[in-house]
């Protein structure tokens, strides 16, 4: 029977998890700090996270501040939305090529597994994952 309730990690078991996503092939999308803003990227450490970092906002304003701890997710909300994340606006379906043979289509990238985003927590996200792996992660 599959157990339900909520997971804590620290950070070393988060480190844990990433390794074991990228070792699986998936890529992990969570916040990063970039151009002195939270915004989606590539997150291949618990060091790539916004650790320490908070941000403030006002009308028209947005901008990131240090705290006084190392809090991997202490900051309201991202810069930018994660839609282009989840919903790229280019994205290969199938391809194929003109031969003297039979026509042969090619399957393109697959799309891997995407999960959602929960106020306050960042979901992994795993794209392009070997053809053999059938596992989800979600938060």
């Amino acid at each position: 029977m599959a157990q339900t309730g909520s997971v804590t990690f620290d950070v070393e078991g988060l480190q844990d998890l990433l390794d074991v996503l990228g070792r699986r092939g998936f890529t992990v999308l969570g916040p990063t700090v970039r151009d002195r803003a939270v915004v989606p990227g590539r997150v291949r450490s618990v060091a790539d996270l916004p650790g320490g970092w908070g941000d403030v906002q006002e009308p028209g304003s947005y901008r990131l501040r240090r705290r006084g701890d190392d809090a991997l997710f202490g900051y309201a909300a991202d810069a930018i939305s994660w839609k282009a994340a989840f919903f790229p606006s280019r994205e290969l379906v199938w391809s194929g090529s003109r031969t003297a043979a039979p026509p042969r289509a090619e399957r393109g990238p697959s799309p891997g597994h995407r999960c959602g985003r929960r106020a306050g927590l960042t979901s992994v996200v795993g794209h392009n994952p070997p053809p053999s792996s059938a596992s989800l992660v979600t938060s």
